[in-house]
């Protein structure tokens, strides 16, 4: 079991692993069931998104896709972006 709630804080640097890649990201939430994080490197053309992880496991409970600034952010969809190594999990 992960104990993030005392070494996580909203705004911290983080990486996430799928596999044998990894990717930067910035923690936005932290509440008792989950931890979101917003990858900071995207790759080309990748759309901007946030992922949330269990707090128990860390690993990747749902997705949150950005629609632009007039739509603003998609609903939340628990299916998981995987690479072709699986989902993402938190990398502490």
């Amino acid at each position: 079991m992960m104990d993030t709630t005392k070494t996580l804080v909203v705004g911290q640097e983080v990486f996430m692993r799928s596999g044998e890649l990894s990717k930067e990201a910035t923690v936005t939430e932290i509440t008792k069931h989950y931890i979101e994080v917003e990858p900071t490197d995207l790759w080309q053309n990748e759309t901007r998104y946030s992922l949330r992880f269990h707090i128990s496991n860390g690993k990747q409970a749902g997705i949150f896709l950005y629609l632009g600034d007039k739509l603003g952010w998609a609903e939340y969809d628990r299916r998981p972006l995987c690479t072709e190594f699986g989902p993402w999990e938190l990398a502490l």
